[in-house]
């Protein structure tokens, strides 16, 4: 039987062991658009080095499994950048399943360091909204890449890693 129920608030009881607790029972699902359906994240150490132009692959990655094709994936990374020296830079982007370059502008990077007076270490974050239209399981990982035939690095020296994926419904 297909019917509306209007309400305008809903209430759990106020003793017990749920007390003010609404629950949905297992086997439905609540519909609610905008908020946050599931939270991955993932803390890492290590230093990934880039040497040329090639967009090279870090340990910062996580996957998650969308439960509804229509759902968005909001990504955040935060780690750090250091260009090993003057004059050079370091290109950072996100990718998905490793072939697919999120950033689609003129340059395809979200982060970017360099210094003309010397080396710089700095903290990076990227933040970035996906709508990967499946249902099945979707890896997103962190690139970078030097602007020349020179070595930069991420995260640099003894620098956060940490990447959040959440899945946001629609």
């Amino acid at each position: 039987m297909a019917g509306t129920l209007t309400v305008q608030n809903l209430q759990g009881p106020s003793t017990g062991a749920n007390a003010n607790k609404v629950l949905i029972p297992s086997g439905q699902t609540l519909h609610a658009p905008g908020h946050v359906i599931q939270t991955v994240q993932a803390n890492f150490s290590g230093n990934s080095i880039a040497s040329s132009t090639t967009w090279v692959a870090t340990v910062i990655e996580a996957s998650i499994t969308p439960t509804s094709s229509n759902n968005k994936i909001f990504i955040s990374i935060y780690s750090g950048m250091d260009n090993n020296d003057t004059n050079r830079n370091l290109q950072a982007t996100i990718y998905r399943n490793n072939t697919l370059n999120l950033y689609q502008g003129a340059s395809p990077y979200f982060g970017y360091a360099v210094n003309s007076a010397g080396r710089i270490i700095i903290p990076m974050l990227i933040q970035y909204t996906d709508s990967p239209a499946t249902t099945s399981s979707v890896t997103y990982t962190l690139y970078h890449r030097s602007g020349g035939s020179y070595t930069t690095e991420i995260p640099g020296t003894n620098q956060t890693q940490q990447i959040t994926l959440m899945e946001i419904a629609q």
